[in-house]
């Protein structure tokens, strides 16, 4: 317990490089994945070095408030030839592409910066073997 909180819970939030839990596609039971807080680390749900889930399809919003910008930066990507990751400015595919991969094999992008404090991404892996993204 915390001894905040009238019930004795509290919350904790942490990260683990390493296979998703059974079921859980994109990293998470959701989709899209809400993203919340300063920092946050995101995968496609495979761990460091394993391969990515062929066939996947997933979406991530993320969102800071009372900020002037968003930072999204990529710390390892590997998108085979009909794999694609799109970043979107605000929080729907409808908003203007900040960022376009489509099987830029390991290639990732320098920080991509977002002035509406929120992004939104659509990755799709392909069924070739690769070694997904940390982003």
């Amino acid at each position: 317990t915390d001894g905040a909180s009238p019930s004795g819970a509290f919350r904790a939030r942490y990260w683990a490089d390493g296979p998703a839990w059974p079921d859980a596609d994109c990293g998470a039971l959701e989709h899209p994945l809400a993203l919340a807080g300063p920092s946050m680390l995101f995968t496609d749900g495979t761990a460091s070095g394993d391969t990515e889930t062929k066939g996947a399809a997933c979406e991530w919003a993320a969102a800071v408030e009372g900020v002037d910008a968003l930072w999204l930066v990529f710390y390892r990507v590997s998108i085979k030839e009909s794999g694609h990751l799109v970043v979107y400015e605000g929080t729907s595919a409808s908003g203007s592409v900040l960022y376009a991969c489509y099987g830029c094999g390991e290639l990732y992008p320098a920080p991509i910066r977002s002035s509406s404090g929120s992004v939104y991404l659509k990755y799709f892996s392909n069924t070739a073997t690769g070694a997904g993204y940390t982003g």
